[in-house]
């Protein structure tokens, strides 16, 4: 079997109020030469598909336009995706079957009906070819039927999914995993929203080892551990993600066989630059980024001496902006307190009367978008309900 794997486009996404379009477009057309070029039998996308789990009608209406594109390309690709913990999963789900019609499969949450997990709602036969087990984010994995603890579910549900996988695949294909998860060990230095300390990350042993090939999402910063891999972002996110960007190609001759693993690097329409005032004089550091940020088209914010930040140096790089016309201004910070000079950030102070006053989940969402600046997800949302009205 061969495929591509990819995963968190985080399309309606904005960088300090600029529009991406363009760029997810430009990448959306790379991922289909590359397409046509290997071609793959499938195409794995690893959850977070959308920036937010309420996404505009605008930035859903593209979406479908750029899968669709890519369908058309290739009709007898076959596609997968799962949500992430930035996707709606009952949006994905509501819309499954019409995605299915075009050969399309979409996994939205974890399949438990009726008391019993319905693991083959999770495997995806590709024919002749091999399995998919397509995994959603998820904070809540299904009760065990025998001897529950909660401690204990992922590591059953992932045992149950690839002994069932394992039960159909009498031709010895490939079984891929795709999940959207924090792999245990992996390098998030680069990640800006993510829960740190490791107190969500899924250690390896809990994952089971009846795959050939994990094919993850969640972490931007492309890596491998053994069969587990993360592609990465095909665009940068934020300031921090500099590195190349790519898809995964995936080759498995067969079950039990090590997979061969190719990174299919991705051009960017815009890079990301932190540009640094230094030793320089104001003057001559803003003549340097309207000549650089002329040259080339990128995201750019600057980092000033603490000895000039004055509401006179602010005007003069409005002024050096005016005349920027390929990259995109991104704000300022100061290099001694790296306050960010943000008229729209503010940071809420409650005192005790004024919390005892607060809907306790409004004030989880805030402090939720303060801590990981994003949307707080659906099925988040849901659990903190459930446990303020249990509490109350």
């Amino acid at each position: 079997m061969r495929f591509i794997h990819t995963a968190d486009w985080h399309f309606g996404q904005t960088l300090k109020g600029h529009d991406r379009k363009a760029e997810h477009e430009f990448f959306v057309g790379q991922l289909i030469d590359y397409i046509i070029n290997y071609e793959p039998d499938a195409l794995l996308i690893a959850g977070d598909l959308y920036d937010s789990n309420t996404p505009s009608n605008e930035t859903d209406n593209f979406f479908r336009q750029q899968i669709l594109r890519i369908k058309q390309a290739c009709p007898q690709l076959h596609i997968i995706m799962i949500a992430g913990n930035h996707d709606g999963y009952s949006k994905h789900e509501a819309d499954s079957q019409l995605w299915q019609l075009g050969g399309i499969d979409v996994v939205g949450q974890i399949a438990f009906n009726n008391q019993q997990t319905d693991y083959n709602r999770h495997i995806i036969y590709i024919k002749d070819k091999g399995y998919i087990l397509a995994v959603p984010f998820t904070h809540y994995f299904p009760p065990m039927p025998e001897n529950d603890n909660i401690t204990e579910r992922r590591a059953y549900f992932f045992s149950q999914l690839l002994k069932r996988a394992d039960e159909l695949n009498t031709q010895n294909l490939p079984i891929v995993m795709m999940a959207h998860i924090n792999y245990q060990g992996a390098n998030i230095a680069n990640q800006e929203s993510l829960v740190v300390g490791g107190e969500d990350a899924t250690p390896a042993e809990e994952l089971g080892s009846g795959f050939d090939y994990l094919a993850m999402g969640h972490i931007h910063f492309p890596q491998t551990h053994d069969k587990a891999r993360y592609s990465g972002s095909p665009i940068p996110i934020n300031f921090t993600e500099t590195y190349q960007h790519s898809v995964t190609l995936v080759d498995i001759k067969e079950h039990n066989q090590q997979p061969d693993i190719t990174t299919l690097p991705l051009n960017n329409l815009f890079e990301v630059c932190t540009l640094r005032q230094g030793q320089a004089t104001i003057k001559d550091f803003l003549q340097e980024v309207e000549q650089e940020c002329n040259a080339k088209r990128c995201y750019y914010k600057l980092i000033i001496n603490a000895s000039d930040a004055t509401s006179a140096t602010e005007q003069d790089i409005l002024n050096t902006v005016k005349h920027i016309e390929q990259s995109r201004y991104c704000g300022y910070e100061i290099a001694a307190e790296t306050e960010l000079k943000d008229t729209n950030l503010q940071h809420n102070n409650y005192t005790p009367q004024q919390l005892e006053q607060y809907d306790p989940l409004k004030l989880a969402k805030e402090y939720y978008k303060e801590q990981f600046n994003d949307d707080m997800d659906e099925e988040t949302e849901q659990l903190l309900t459930e446990i303020i009205l249990n509490t109350k």
